[in-house]
């Protein structure tokens, strides 16, 4: 008995000295490795989720040491690729982009949300959804309509700050441009005002199920244990069954709504097709068949999230950064005044009044300074794409058929091989040639994407978030709270958003 112990004793530390030598032996050969380190079988995803809640910075810091900025992660087996170089980026959105698309495993993982959407589909049904939409973008109708409801939104923002002004209580900025930008595109996206932007700050069914749905596919993210849940219906996706139901039963009333309205309009002739829904419930194809009301579904809550998130993000984002440099503010109020002048009084609504299309296109400054923190905070900063087919990059970077290849704007704004040695400094004038604005290959500076998929919002965009800059910074002084801790909110699909918020004093000029 007791030399069978031995025996067995002996047995289980030769294993255990085999299984040391091995991982020290394994670890040992990628001494020299710049890079994510990895396991056997686990590969380096024990590291990513150890720096989960920073896994931008993350990636960025290896591509600071790479000969090249393209980063290979081994995730469980798989590689999974990012890369910040822009001959890579231009070569993965124009040159070979029919090689990389959205794919399956984005658009099971974010169907829920977007359905058919033009943020998850590829091939006919992509095309289908960018010519229509490229068609209303371009239309002048809208775009004097948004600006109208911009204005009036950033009023409205206005009006509540003034009420907390001096008060010495601080606000959460980011909550009230969220629903700013929510009332906007509601109301442009299918003629709704919310009003969710109120001085008592009302609770929205649709908006608070909108935000928890966008949440809650960010957990689809991590591992593929979600699909378990989904088999069973249990935890987050049965909650998210719910929530897909009680948006849908908004947006196909609303979609109702719409057509009794068209119709009673054309009617007495007074149809005005304001808003973008109206716009593509008008819509025919080549055959004369007008869309159905799952592709207005998913239409629209595509739109919500372009028009709602991007925007309400990177103005949090370049309020933030311009708290820390009040010479970037006071050079925009000095451009606010050479442009536009000062108004006839003193008041919100009448400076308003001089901020529209044309006005705004003559601040240079206030624009490069958006830009600026679009490209430090992109809307998106990390956009993943799928390999049809095997591949190598302009920078020899070999890429296997059915794997995830990521272009990282995030990274990107903080390479001094791009942007050089001040890359990570926040600095207007870069976007700056005598007084003008001048902008970058859209292969260098990604906010808006590139290519056959370049966004088609750019300038509806930066319509409203100069326009509420505008406003912000003629009436108000920003103080950031002491004691907020100012971190962005991860994800490898959604926006780049303060995953706190961002808590500031608000006081009067």
């Amino acid at each position: 008995m007791e030399i069978a112990r031995l025996d067995n004793l002996a047995l289980v530390s030769g294993l255990v000295a085999a299984v040391v030598s091995y991982l020290w032996l394994y670890r040992w050969n990628q001494r020299n490795h710049v890079g994510p380190k990895t396991w056997p079988i686990l590969g380096s995803y024990l590291e990513m989720m150890a720096n989960w809640n920073r896994l931008h910075d993350w990636i960025t810091d290896y591509m600071k040491v790479l000969p090249t900025p393209t980063l290979t992660v081994n995730v469980m087996g798989s590689n999974v690729y990012f890369t910040a170089s822009p001959q890579n980026v231009e070569y993965m959105l124009k040159t070979n982009w029919t090689n990389y698309i959205k794919g399956p495993i984005l658009y099971e993982t974010a169907n829920i949300l977007f359905g058919d959407g033009i943020f998850v589909v590829d091939g006919e049904k992509w095309k289908v959804v960018r010519k229509v939409a490229s068609l209303e973008f371009s239309s002048a109708k809208l775009r004097d309509f948004s600006t109208e409801i911009y204005c009036r939104d950033g009023v409205r923002l206005a009006t509540i700050l003034d009420g907390t002004a001096d008060t010495g209580n601080k606000v959460d900025l980011q909550d009230l441009l969220m629903r700013m930008t929510m009332d906007s595109v509601c109301k442009i996206g299918f003629g709704v005002d919310q009003r969710s932007l109120r001085a008592d700050l009302p609770q929205v069914s649709f908006i608070d199920a909108f935000q928890r749905m966008g949440k809650l596919v960010q957990t689809r993210q991590i591992g593929p244990m979600w699909k378990l849940r989904r088999a069973l219906n249990i935890a987050e996706e049965r909650e998210m069954g719910q929530l897909r139901k009680d948006m849908d039963k908004f947006l196909y009333n609303i979609i109702k709504d719409r057509k009794v309205e068209i119709e009673s309009l054309q009617n007495e002739g007074q149809l005005k097709e304001n808003n973008l829904l109206s716009r593509f419930m008008l819509f025919k194809d080549e055959e004369g068949k007008k869309l159905s009301d799952e592709w207005l579904r998913d239409v629209t809550i595509n739109f919500l999230l372009a028009g709602r998130d991007t925007t309400a993000g990177t103005l949090a984002w370049f309020v933030y950064r311009t708290c820390t440099r009040p010479d970037v503010v006071e050079t925009c109020r000095e451009e606010l005044v050479r442009v536009l002048g000062h108004p006839a009084d003193d008041s919100i609504s009448s400076f308003a009044d001089l901020l529209n299309y044309d006005s705004v296109k003559d601040l240079h400054y206030l624009h490069s300074a958006i830009t600026e923190t679009l490209r430090l905070y992109p809307a998106v900063a990390n956009d993943p794409k799928y390999a049809v087919d095997d591949d190598i990059m302009p920078d020899g970077t070999r890429i296997k058929k059915q794997c995830t290849v990521n272009y990282h704007p995030y990274a990107m704004g903080r390479l001094q091989s791009i942007w050089g040695p001040d890359a990570e400094e926040f600095k207007p004038e870069r976007w700056m040639k005598d007084g003008v604005f001048q902008p970058e290959s859209p292969f260098k500076f990604t906010a808006f994407q590139a290519g056959p998929r370049i966004c088609l919002g750019i300038g509806t965009s930066y319509l409203q978030m100069k326009l509420v800059a505008a406003i912000l910074l003629q009436f108000f002084n920003f103080q950031l709270v002491p004691t907020s801790e100012v971190m962005y909110n991860v994800s490898m699909v959604l926006t780049l958003t303060l995953k706190n918020g961002l808590d500031v004093t608000v006081s009067r000029r």
